[in-house]
């Protein structure tokens, strides 16, 4: 997993996925991301990802980045998470604000098999912590980047 602060480019791809106007640059980081993921050898033929959802409400660039590791390795694509739209989470952390995430589960949670857990980069955690709680802890994190300055602790303790 990549360090988001430290890495040089890394933060910069992150960036990318979500906020790049230029439909092939972002296509681009999408495919630096997913290669990077796929290159770990974590997911298989009958694994479940389930993609992040963004504050819009779902899953956008996470689902493309999950179909392309589900197209080369069988894996299934559950797209089950959503969220009330809110102001992002890395905004509401520079503001100071008390950081507020209403998730639920808006389809069938496979009842047996690996789950991964597809984002981008790990900043604040709650992300992943909510949706882990919601998926009775099973998730294993399958992310890009993690804000190594303060929450490493959060991968570390899912694996």
């Amino acid at each position: 997993m990549h360090d988001y602060y430290r890495e040089n480019g890394v933060r910069e791809i992150c960036h990318k996925v979500k906020e790049e106007k230029d439909t092939f640059e972002k296509h681009h980081a999408v495919m630096i991301i997913a290669n990077d993921l796929l290159s770990r050898n974590l997911v298989h033929k009958g694994d479940f990802l389930i993609p992040a959802p963004q504050h819009k409400g779902r899953a956008e660039y996470t689902r493309d980045i999950a179909e392309i590791i589900a197209m080369r390795t069988g894996a299934y694509i559950c797209d089950i998470l959503r969220c009330e739209p809110h102001r992002p989470l890395y905004e509401q952390k520079v503001l100071d604000m008390k950081p507020e995430l209403k998730m639920r589960i808006c389809g069938g949670v496979p009842a047996a098999g690996r789950l991964f857990f597809v984002d981008n980069v790990i900043d604040t955690g709650l992300t992943f912590r909510e949706a882990d709680r919601l998926l009775g802890n099973r998730l294993i994190p399958l992310i890009y980047a993690e804000n190594r300055e303060k929450d490493a602790q959060i991968v570390k303790d899912a694996l």
